[in-house]
């Protein structure tokens, strides 16, 4: 008997549904592989970059130093601040406010306003890689010793007596960073919310809501850049910070927040376990402390290893400007 051939049989169908299904998926598999080669040869040309980059700097530094001590020189003299006695308080304040407490109470302020205003979650991933990236920058200051140009050139004025070394500089590294990974945090937070802003059913109030919270994060944006470049030019103009460090510590901050942002998935899950599932808290708490250890006993080493002395004249440029202070 000849089979109808307008009767369609259940399994071809089912089989032909699996075969494009298993098409699509490896279609997927195959855009995901090419989309994490492209990410990693990129990351991989950026952090070549960088290490050139950082090499270059190194090379250069020390040829430099006196042009740039000739050019803040220049500036103390233009804006009259070539005097700590006779200087205008204002340019004491911002130094003083660059320093390791004032720094500290600054942040504590930001993370407390980040906490209740903005998003709790988002700021105890701040918090974490905020402190992670510190150890790193504190590290390559004992490793560089870089000085601060009041250590270096006794006609330099500073405004706060900084016995911290140079590059990178924990302020500028903390602003930069914070920045970055703040807003990333934040807009990837809107990212997940923007199907629901796609439902046709959405209503016009929360439409206007969330144009109005954009608006507001473009001009935070704009507002928190202007005041670390003003703070940067200040802090320059001091006698705190080189051009050179103020460009090198902010490319390590960028540096820093791309390794984040790479790692944001495994990161945020990582938090996320740590902060919110009671059964994997206790374990992961316990590596926590494990690891701090093991990086509290590394930093030791590094501070054994390095050198315990620096140049008479940059004690000497530093205790004169501290009696001033």
């Amino acid at each position: 008997m000849n089979k109808d051939p307008t009767i369609v049989d259940p399994v071809s169908i089912k089989r032909a549904q699996t075969l494009m299904e298993e098409e699509k998926t490896l279609e997927k598999n195959q855009k995901t592989l090419k989309a994490t080669k492209q990410k990693l040869c990129l990351s991989l040309f950026f952090i070549t970059c960088f290490l050139l980059i950082i090499i270059f700097e190194r090379v250069i530094f020390f040829y430099v130093l006196s042009a740039e001590n000739s050019l803040i020189e220049i500036l103390q003299q233009s804006f009259r601040i070539d005097d700590p006695l006779e200087s205008i308080p204002f340019f004491n304040f911002i130094g003083v406010i660059g320093g390791y407490r004032f720094c500290v109470l600054i942040i504590i302020h930001i993370y407390i306003f980040l906490y209740f205003v903005v998003d709790p979650f988002i700021t105890i991933k701040l918090m974490v890689a905020h402190f992670i990236g510190l150890y790193f920058i504190y590290l390559l200051q004992l490793i560089y010793s870089v000085p601060r140009p009041f250590w270096m050139d006794s006609q330099i004025v500073s405004f706060y007596c900084d016995g911290s070394f140079l590059l990178p500089d924990d302020f500028c590294f903390s602003f930069v960073f914070m920045i970055l990974y703040t807003f990333f945090c934040y807009e990837n937070g809107l990212q997940i919310n923007q199907s629901m802003l796609e439902d046709p059913n959405v209503s016009q109030t929360v439409l206007e809501k969330e144009a109005r919270r954009r608006k507001i994060i473009a001009i935070s944006k704009i507002t928190v850049w202007v005041l670390y470049f003003f703070i940067m030019i200040i802090r320059y103009i001091i006698g705190i910070m080189y051009l050179d460090s103020i460009i090198m510590t902010a490319l390590y901050a960028v540096f820093f927040f791309f390794l984040m942002a790479f790692a944001e998935s495994y990161f945020d899950n990582l938090i996320k376990r740590t902060v919110i599932e009671i059964n994997s808290a206790k374990r992961l708490l316990f590596y926590w402390g494990v690891i701090l250890i093991l990086l509290q006993c590394f930093a030791i080493i590094l501070f054994l290893t390095t050198s315990q002395f620096i140049p008479i004249t940059w004690i000497n440029n530093y205790v004169t400007f501290c009696n001033y202070t």
